[in-house]
């Protein structure tokens, strides 16, 4: 058997890149953002899309440290449900 923590190490395990399914409700919710966002676009003047795109950039860069931050909560509630079942089993 092969060491999670080895493969973890050497990003044979990457636990971000599959954060959430790929439903069929999150499909459609992802096609209905980006029709708005094409759609927006196109009706903004071309100072309306550079506010828009640095608009943009800040939510993708507020999302990334939130999704870090959920990464580290998640992974560190793991590991106390892992202690507490070894410790207290």
């Amino acid at each position: 058997m092969k060491s999670v923590l080895k493969e973890f190490w050497y990003g044979n395990i990457s636990p971000y890149e599959h954060f959430y399914p790929n439903t069929r409700e999150m499909q459609k919710l992802s096609a209905l953002i980006a029709d708005g966002y094409d759609e927006l676009e196109a009706h903004l003047s071309k100072e309306g899309r550079e506010l828009l795109e640095k608009f943009n950039q800040n939510i993708l860069e507020l999302e990334s440290l939130t999704n870090e931050a959920l990464f580290v909560y998640a992974f560190s509630l793991g590991l106390r449900f892992a202690a507490e079942c070894f410790f207290k089993g």
